[in-house]
């Protein structure tokens, strides 16, 4: 199923600090989706969104894939000091500190990480990444305490997802059930301040399912709408206070995101998405305006700040 394609890597990202003075049900939200495109791009996706409103992504021009940080209508564009290739930023914290991804010259991913004051530096990597095409570490999440979770592709294929400490320690994380073929595992997608961590894990069938990990235990996701099978696949890619949000491919292809709730999912969506390739819900924050792209007719990427009615 989807998330974000990143070369010849499929990447999800998404996180969700909810937030409001009582917990809503999934039932009671709706948004006002207000698109944002980073002026001069082909495409734009808004990978993350913190709870001052400032929110980061990647676009696409004429030279590849770059870095973006908006604060309030203050755009800056970034790219890791040296690469040709791809950067592309994935989660941002309270501070204004950002982390993602950006390739080498021979294709592999490496992550890093960039301050509010513009410094960036190169994050290590867990043992047991690969150094080819499409291998690599994916740093996917950031905590305000400063711990790091993602995963990490081999070099026989397979992903594991990791969380690294602020002082440097690398814990592996690995889903009960994942596969352990070239393009199946565990994908880590986010981690809240609570240290609750949500991603994704690709079985040995080929379907994919979602996943949250509170301190060891496992909860398996799947949207009883998603296309059950090699297909279609749920990931969770965020939690706070009982709900759980991600993305689902449907039994028609269209790929959805959706909130849970005390049992029961309610399908959330740009209007604008065109069916197959839809919305994908990346982040959101403590005011649950969530941040994300969704694919236009033509295939291109179009990114999005989703409000909550009702609050402005």
């Amino acid at each position: 199923m989807r998330t974000l394609v990143v070369g010849a890597v499929a990447v999800g990202v998404a996180l969700l600090a909810a937030p409001m003075a009582a917990a809503a049900g999934p039932d009671q939200l709706s948004f006002r989706f207000e698109p944002f495109d980073v002026p001069g791009s082909a495409g734009t996706q808004v990978n993350g969104i913190n709870n001052a409103g400032v929110f980061e992504g990647s676009f696409t021009d004429g030279s590849g894939q770059h870095g973006f940080i908006d604060g309030h209508g203050r755009l800056v564009r970034f790219d890791f000091p040296g690469t040709t290739g791809v950067t592309q930023a994935f989660a941002i914290d309270n501070a204004g500190d950002v982390t993602g991804v950006y390739t080498d010259a021979a294709g592999a991913f490496h992550g890093f990480e960039r301050t509010s004051a513009g410094t960036i530096r190169a994050l290590p990597s867990p043992p047991g990444a690969g150094a080819g095409a499409g291998q690599g570490t994916f740093p996917a999440g950031i905590t305000d305490a400063g711990q790091i979770v993602g995963f990490f592709v081999g070099a026989d294929g397979v992903a594991h997802g990791y969380a690294q400490s602020p002082a440097g320690r690398f814990t592996a994380i690995d889903a009960p059930g994942a596969g352990r073929a070239a393009g199946q595992g565990t994908f880590v997608f986010s981690v809240n301040d609570a240290g609750v961590i949500c991603g994704g894990y690709v079985a040995a069938s080929g379907q994919e399912f979602g996943f949250v990990d509170r301190d060891g235990q496992f909860t398996s996701v799947n949207d009883p709408a998603a296309e059950q099978s090699a297909s279609g696949g749920t990931i969770a890619d965020g939690f706070a206070r009982g709900v759980t949000v991600g993305a689902f491919v449907d039994r028609q292809g269209n790929e959805l995101g959706y909130a849970l709730s005390g049992g029961r999912f309610v399908t959330v969506a740009d209007p604008q998405g065109a069916a197959p390739l839809g919305t994908v819900i990346t982040a959101t924050n403590s005011e649950l305006v969530l941040s994300g792209f969704y694919t236009d007719s033509n295939g291109a990427d179009h990114g999005f700040i989703a409000v909550p009615r009702g609050r402005g």
